[in-house]
């Protein structure tokens, strides 16, 4: 994807114009994704993955270029800027200011400076006062997709190191790890941030160690054996659900 986008920017496109339009379709797509794991997807592509591939193509050679990398993604989002009903649909849907989410990722990330993430802000807040209101009385308690992608990317690299540590003396551990991980949609969350961010092999990967896991208990008792049962099953039920959603390979 990064070899992509430099390819078309090599062709003299104007790298603002075919950034914006990778943010338009961005958009476009968390507004017509179906909701479940398609949605869950497009988030994690929108706010993990196309901040990093413009990080990793900030430092990938450019050529003659007259202006800054980040000044082509400071304009990109001044013109997004204008598409109000774009922005204000992808609002709705997924209730919450999503460009102010977005612009606070690229800032974190270096994309944007503090000063233009600041006007890019403020030109957004403005635009949504005029904005139809996110929050109804059924959905007000409903916690948005972006922040709960944001917010599991740093559990996955947790829950890696956590799987690693050695679980010989205390699998019940383990069990607590995996009972979180499976309460609401959090696996879903979980397993599509790390697909974002290239993490889905190594989470697939540990739940295949999970699996293995138990088999290599000797010694046990009653509630060993069960506690090994659960481990076996539910790491089982994880890895079939990665390929079922993301495929065998």
């Amino acid at each position: 994807l990064v070899l992509t986008i430099d390819f078309k920017l090599q062709e003299r496109i104007p790298g603002p114009l075919f950034i914006l339009e990778i943010w338009k379709a961005c958009f476009t797509g968390l507004i017509e994704s179906p909701e479940g794991t398609e949605e869950l997807k497009w988030t994690a592509f929108t706010f993990l993955k196309i901040p990093q591939v413009l990080l990793r193509l900030k430092k990938y050679p450019q050529g003659d270029k007259g202006q800054d990398f980040t000044e082509d993604v400071n304009i990109a989002f001044q013109f997004l800027l204008k598409l109000t009903p774009l922005l204000d649909k992808a609002d709705q849907r997924c209730n919450c200011d999503c460009l102010g989410m977005l612009l606070q990722e690229c800032n974190k990330l270096g994309l944007l400076s503090d000063s233009n993430t600041e006007s890019l802000t403020s030109k957004r807040n403005d635009d949504r006062e005029f904005a139809p209101r996110l929050k109804t009385a059924e959905n007000a308690n409903i916690q948005p997709n972006p922040g709960l992608i944001l917010r599991a990317e740093p559990t996955v690299t947790n829950i890696l190191k956590t799987v690693d540590a050695d679980h010989s003396k205390s699998p019940e551990g383990l069990l607590g790890v995996l009972g979180h991980m499976l309460s609401g949609k959090s696996l879903d969350l979980l397993l599509a941030a790390a697909a974002a961010t290239g993490k889905l092999k190594s989470f697939a990967r540990k739940f295949i160690k999970l699996n293995e896991f138990p088999k290599h208990i000797s010694g046990e008792g009653s509630k060993s054996a069960s506690v090994r049962a659960l481990l076996f099953d539910i790491s089982f039920l994880m890895l079939c659900h990665v390929v079922q959603t993301y495929g065998s390979e």
